[in-house]
């Protein structure tokens, strides 16, 4: 087989790749991975004869399986990952001397600013709901669970000794308000 028809065939072929990463949930590693496959596909070329009676594809596709098992096997990743299961976050990284997963993700619990910004956010609902008239606020606060459980309207209902379409009614007259009183406060800026 001559050189061009090699790279054709490579070039056909290079989507078996992608086809096994997605199959088997590999793309979180995605750049080694394609890497090896890359290698594997190139020397199944290079050993593939049609007198052998297999399809081109499934010889390729057991020359990348084969190459990222080893691969696998040699960084002491587990084969339970062959088959799509998830990460665990204590398992170390391959190749990062028992670095795990865990201390490569970033602590999100303390970002300062996001909790600014719900801090801000919480005193704008706080001022808003309590322009509401009273009966109005309760079923908004027992709605949406502010500062308690959350109930819906049925429950509700039975609490306040109302029927449902009342609470529906005020429930959504509570939240036109609420509505309108965040654009008069420059908070929202669209009409709903």
């Amino acid at each position: 087989m001559t050189d061009q028809e090699k790279n054709e065939m490579f070039l056909r072929n290079e989507k078996l790749i992608y086809w096994y990463l997605e199959k088997h949930k590999l793309l979180f590693m995605i750049d080694e991975l394609y890497d090896i496959a890359c290698i594997a596909l190139a020397s199944g070329i290079n050993n593939f004869d049609k007198s052998m009676g297999i399809r081109e594809t499934t010889f390729f596709v057991k020359c990348i399986s084969n190459s990222i098992a080893k691969y696998f096997q040699l960084q002491n990743i587990p084969k339970r990952k062959l088959k799509g299961k998830l990460l665990s976050l204590d398992e170390p990284m391959p190749g990062f001397d028992g670095l795990t997963f865990k201390e490569t993700v970033p602590d999100l619990s303390e970002n300062v600013e996001r909790k600014v910004e719900l801090n801000e956010l919480k005193d704008v609902l706080n001022k808003a709901i309590n322009t509401l008239p009273e009966s109005e606020k309760d079923v908004i606060l027992r709605y949406y669970g502010i500062n308690r459980k959350n109930q819906n309207t049925v429950e509700i209902a039975k609490d306040l000794n109302l029927s449902r379409a009342a609470i529906s009614a005020r429930k959504k007259r509570a939240v036109n308000k609420l509505k309108n009183e965040l654009i008069k406060m420059n908070y929202i800026d669209i009409k709903f």
